[in-house]
């Protein structure tokens, strides 16, 4: 049995995943994510997080990791 892909594995657990980038754009949206926010995924990925969730922090949390990161080093 090979390797499962990431966006595979985090689309088929229980809880809600969303995946934003440095700039705070979604590029991961789980399927169950979805059916908790009622949003379908054409409508959010791409988006900036902070259109797609009020009053979230997530783009702050990762800028702080990206600004404390040394550079050319991956966070995950």
């Amino acid at each position: 049995m090979g390797e499962v892909p990431l966006h595979m594995a985090l689309d088929n657990i229980e809880f809600g995943t969303l995946v934003v980038d440095a700039d705070g754009i979604v590029t991961f949206y789980s399927k169950s994510y979805e059916r908790c926010l009622g949003i379908p995924r054409a409508q959010v990925l791409g988006r900036r997080v902070t259109e797609v969730i009020e009053n979230t922090r997530m783009h702050l949390v990762v800028q702080t990791a990206m600004d404390g990161r040394t550079p050319g080093r991956r966070i995950l």
